[in-house]
């Protein structure tokens, strides 16, 4: 709260200056002051120090203009919310509210999926990311460097996403700088298309991750059992192609072996038209051997009822 005063204490200053500036050179007709406008969380911690989480107002610099949270405390900061990825009814398989994959069921004449990966459509409210799917402009506007993931359960108050989040890790190799900057942009070189890319060789980009909170150990023990000899902890797959040849979007926390193809239990959003039906979804088939068991190809009830929030720097 004290840091939000002190940067409206020092909008405020700023405005004066300038005012000042111009009713100096003898003028009446002063405009209003305009406060500072700020490309990202980035840009506010930079000429901020003393910033803290929170919610911010972001004019970028394509000109839109947008609230969203900002991390201040992650390796010093900066980090930008521009989406989340939640599941409220993972039995509904490609219903209402599945934005990440689609909200029209298991169609083959909708077999791509709604595309929110890759165009510019925009959805929810930052304050309600933990509640509710989220994507801002910043998603296909920002150019950043590293991309940042929280797992939070599901329905947190904003003030409680840092605190509550259970698991946080971030790349720190800019790898996002070979891809245009950030996800938009990366999956135009490793497009979502279902029956396209062959499996094993299909899958997209993983870079390692550093831990925030948790880490290679956690990982594995919130990957279902059956998935553990197929993955890695440890990184961000982006892309990852199943057997059935169904392209999913990302792999939070791990990457797929090679020669191994049952990814749809660990990886989130993508295409909707699947061979099975029970692939289908924002969280696909997290709930293979029974809902929130933790039990062969299920995920526990902590990783089924949680969202994953993504960031940029």
């Amino acid at each position: 709260m004290f840091c939000h005063i002190l940067v409206s204490l020092m909008i405020l200053g700023q405005c004066y200056a300038e005012a000042g500036a111009l009713f100096g050179q003898g003028g009446d007709n002063v405009p209003p002051p305009k406060a500072p406008e700020y490309t990202s969380c980035l840009d506010i911690k930079k000429r901020v120090k003393s910033a803290v989480n929170g919610m911010y107002t972001i004019t970028d610099e394509k000109g839109s203009i947008y609230r969203t949270y900002c991390d201040m405390a992650v390796a010093g900061g900066g980090w930008t919310l521009v989406a989340s990825v939640h599941e409220d009814f993972l039995a509904g398989k490609c219903t209402t509210g599945d934005r990440w994959s689609s909200e029209h069921g298991n169609n083959a004449a909708h077999p791509h999926g709604d595309g929110a990966w890759e165009n510019t459509k925009t959805f929810g409210r930052a304050e309600s990311a933990a509640s509710d799917d989220y994507k801002n402009q910043g998603y296909f506007n920002m150019e950043a460097d590293d991309v940042m993931i929280w797992h939070v359960p599901n329905d947190a108050l904003m003030q409680d996403f840092s605190k509550k989040a259970f698991m946080k890790y971030h790349t720190a190799n800019e790898f996002l700088h070979h891809y245009g900057g950030n996800l938009y942009k990366l999956y135009r070189h490793v497009p979502l298309r279902d029956k396209t890319y062959p499996v094993f060789t299909g899958n997209g980009p993983a870079p390692p991750v550093v831990w925030v909170k948790g880490d290679n150990y956690m990982m594995v023990e919130n990957t279902p059992p059956e998935m553990r000899a197929g993955t890695a902890p440890g990184f961000m797959q982006f892309r990852a192609i199943n057997y059935e040849r169904s392209a999913f979007a990302l792999c939070p926390g791990l990457k797929i072996i090679s020669n191994y193809g049952h990814v749809e239990h660990v990886c989130i959003g993508g295409t909707s038209y699947h061979r099975v039906s029970g692939y289908c979804g924002d969280f696909a088939a997290k709930d293979w051997n029974g809902y929130a068991t933790g039990k062969g190809a299920s995920s526990n009830q902590r990783m089924t009822e949680s969202v994953v929030m993504i960031f940029y720097r």
